[in-house]
């Protein structure tokens, strides 16, 4: 590296040679080449970047594929085992029960597959936005209802604020909704006492918008992780 800059004031980098000429057994003289490498450097810097980031999702896949499989079988063993309560000798007034336990079981079975088929789409860019115009107030309040019928835990308050009664806007509702749906499921999922708060802002063109509960969270390390995805995608 050196102190001198190219034209687009980025840092130059020289590789600098030098041969030694002997005459009589001894170094005479030096014949020497210098020479530009700067765009060398900056093609192994981005090569090295970029192996860097392929590793990282590499590692990010693996770990979500270890998550989703934990996530996946737990509701598929509680619908195969109610399942085989069916076979077994049982009360027929416990029916209900099993038939509800299934029903719940598979809807969330439903959208760990949905949600696992969007992120392969993401990845992949290949995500069509669809655009609708829609009431989202309305909108809003119908997927946090949504996203808390999977269970809210006994004794966890919900409430969704908003200031407008009416505001058009023009979004993807389809994966927006979806969006929504999963944290409030999310949230209803971990938080086992005190309260589940959304909210959203209309502000110069957009809405921002808030989940707030008072669950057991993700640890730093996780929130980290994250992040530097997100980042980098």
């Amino acid at each position: 590296g050196t102190i001198f800059k190219d034209r687009n004031k980025d840092n130059a980098y020289y590789e600098f040679n030098g041969i030694p000429i002997k005459k009589d057994g001894t170094v005479n003289h030096y014949f020497c080449l210098c020479r530009n490498v700067s765009k060398l450097v900056e093609t192994e810097k981005q090569l090295e970047e970029e192996t860097k980031r392929a590793q990282e999702a590499e590692e990010f896949q693996n770990s979500f594929l270890k998550n989703m499989s934990h996530e996946i079988r737990t509701p598929l063993y509680t619908v195969v085992g109610f399942a085989e309560l069916f076979q077994g000798e049982h009360d027929k007034s416990d029916e209900p029960v099993f038939i509800d336990q299934i029903k719940q079981n598979s809807d969330m079975l439903l959208k760990l597959v949905n949600n696992i088929l969007l992120l392969s789409r993401i990845d992949a860019k290949m995500v069509e936005m669809k655009t609708n115009t829609i009431d989202f107030p309305e909108f809003f309040k119908a997927k946090c209802l949504m996203g808390w019928t999977q269970g809210v835990k006994d004794g966890v308050k919900t409430k969704i604020e908003n200031t407008d009664e009416h505001l058009s806007v023009e979004i993807d509702d389809n994966h927006v909704g979806q969006i929504i749906e999963t944290l409030c499921r999310l949230a209803s999922q971990f938080t086992e006492k005190g309260h589940i708060v959304t909210r959203y802002i209309y502000h110069s063109g957009m809405i921002p918008m808030s989940f707030k509960d008072t669950g057991c969270g993700m640890d730093e390390e996780r929130k980290r992780e994250i992040k530097e995805r997100n980042l980098n995608t």
